[in-house]
């Protein structure tokens, strides 16, 4: 999927004139983004017989990858063909790690101190209100883009090199999306929620909030889902996480 062009499209094309100025989509500040010659879909790609030959053709060549300026780079790796396979795995959190890991453009990424900033205001732009009405398919494939984007987002690599103002806001974006997602129902679902409560309870960590710290040290379903993203059947795991982000938030 071409995740950018895909957002860029469905954004514009989802809200209503008095949405317009809400629902602009978010704009690279330097447009040399890494355009993938090859994804699932073209006829080259189904020549390739084995998973490590998909990888493999999906590399940004090295000269490109260490000139590119970071605003690119930060599209050029949500763009990777192969994250949406992140669920897939038998968790969500390993499958996040695993596209990582695959990928070089992240292998760069990940040095790039701006990179957390550069997503942080690239998600403030993303509205879930803003849901494409021209079928199904593309509503459930726009749901999945705030899944995709808040799993690398909630790495603790990107939201270390926040500042704690950046951190702050982050929160704040996380339940904000959150409550929207609840609001509005299908065809968003629990886990473009766990998503937001990850960020959330990832930021506090980070943020050594020792109220909440406390909570994880106390309890076991806590700890596992801010790890793994599982909640074992423990959907309540949810609401307390907002809980303690509302109280943080009035610090």
């Amino acid at each position: 999927m071409r995740l950018l062009k895909f957002l860029c499209f469905v954004i514009l094309i989802g809200c209503g004139k008095e949405d317009e100025v809400i629902c602009l989509s978010y704009t690279p500040e330097i447009s040399d983004q890494y355009i993938f010659p090859i994804r699932p879909g073209m006829q080259e790609w189904e020549k390739l017989t084995s998973g490590q030959q998909m990888i493999e053709a999906l590399q940004v060549p090295d000269n490109l990858l260490k000139d590119m300026s970071s605003f690119g780079l930060v599209e050029t790796c949500l763009d990777y063909p192969l994250l949406p396979a992140m669920i897939a795995f038998d968790t969500i959190q390993y499958g996040v790690e695993r596209q990582m890991e695959n990928f070089n453009g992240f292998h760069e990424l990940v040095t790039r101190e701006d990179a957390g900033s550069i997503m942080l205001g690239r998600s403030k732009q993303m509205n879930p209100r803003c849901i494409p009405p021209s079928s199904e398919i593309m509503a459930g494939e726009y749901t999945l883009t705030f899944i995709y984007i808040g799993m690398v987002q909630s790495q603790y690599v990107f939201i270390e090199q926040l500042s704690s103002i950046e951190r702050g806001e982050l929160l704040k974006e996380a339940m904000k999306k959150y409550n929207q997602f609840e609001i509005i129902g299908e065809p968003y679902g629990i886990l473009n929620q766990k998503v937001e409560a990850l960020l959330m309870a990832r930021v506090m960590v980070s943020e050594g909030y020792k109220p909440f710290l406390e909570e994880i040290a106390r309890n076991d379903s806590m700890d596992i889902f801010i790890k793994y993203v599982e909640l074992d059947n423990r959907e309540e795991i949810l609401n307390k996480i907002l809980d303690y982000a509302t109280k943080y938030k009035t610090l």
